[in-house]
């Protein structure tokens, strides 16, 4: 299977990289920060600070290969606290 987005699938994966365990990584049996499919990225944290180091981290990285976000798609969910069920 191919991906629509071959060109953006490159560069997805230089991104992946660079975001580490200052981004405070959520655990799921491996650290997590970020999430892919075709053009779409999530970023996840589990602090405000970390957060806002990948956000910081994309920036960056957005800058340096000319790279624009469609903010328009842009979402932001926050959990708080433990999610198990009592």
């Amino acid at each position: 299977m191919y991906s629509k987005s071959p060109t953006v699938n490159i560069f997805q994966n230089d991104l992946h990289d660079i975001l580490d365990d200052h981004c405070d990584p959520v655990n799921l049996n491996m650290c997590v920060n970020s999430l892919s499919w075709a053009d779409d990225l999530v970023l996840i944290s589990r602090s405000k600070p970390g957060l806002q180091n990948a956000l910081d981290k994309l920036d960056r990285y957005c800058t340096k290969c000319q790279l624009n976000v469609n903010t328009k798609k842009k979402c932001i969910s926050l959990s708080k606290g433990n999610t198990k069920n009592a």
